[in-house]
């Protein structure tokens, strides 16, 4: 099985010299089965339910590309002081539909 992409929220906004800027954590990845079967594994530790919700009952998940440890690492660690890991905000359509039919699994 290997990863194909990493799951991540935003867990607050803040304002860092006049810039608005969010923090990503990372609550899971995606696997890709030998067999093509695609699996979904979030972090137990997790608290979805403590996110801020927008007057919806919804909690929206990013996907991003996996990073490569061996570059980042050390890179990543600095700026969380160790703990968990940070991903720059990115534009995601929220309002995308889901496509209708049977999921592909």
């Amino acid at each position: 099985m290997r990863k194909i992409n990493e799951l991540a929220v935003v867990t607050h906004s803040y304002t860092q010299n006049g810039q608005d800027k969010k923090h990503w954590q990372n609550v899971g990845a995606i696997y890709q089965t030998d067999d093509g079967r695609v699996r979904i594994r979030l972090d137990a530790f997790f608290n979805f339910s403590a996110l801020k919700q927008d007057n919806s009952d919804s909690v929206w998940i990013a996907v991003f590309k996996p990073r490569d440890k061996d570059n980042n690492q050390q890179q990543q660690n600095q700026q969380n002081n160790g703990y968990g890991q940070s991903y720059p905000a990115q534009d995601f359509d929220y309002n995308a539909s889901i496509p209708a039919g049977e999921p592909p699994f």
